[in-house]
């Protein structure tokens, strides 16, 4: 995670986010816990920021919110995932 994004961030703009219950947000239930909830909330909360990524990259089930963003077409394609 974090030294990944700090070489990144060097170059690129990064959007990250702990996962709905993880790191610092409010615990959920565990109906709360789905693939399309969590790409929903996801897709929420990039709409709310009002940025377009340009390429997701997602570590674990990142990867599968990631997958899901693009096949719900919350993510206008992107470069690559």
């Amino acid at each position: 995670g974090a030294p990944m994004a700090s070489r990144l961030a060097r170059s690129y703009s990064l959007t990250s986010f702990d996962l709905p219950g993880h790191g610092f947000s409010e615990p959920v239930s565990s109906d709360q816990m789905t693939l399309d909830v969590i790409a929903s909330r996801a897709a929420e909360l990039i709409e709310a920021l009002e940025v377009t990524p340009e390429v997701l990259i997602g570590h674990s089930a990142g990867a599968s919110i990631a997958a899901q963003l693009v096949l719900d077409r919350r993510i206008a394609r992107p470069r690559g995932i």
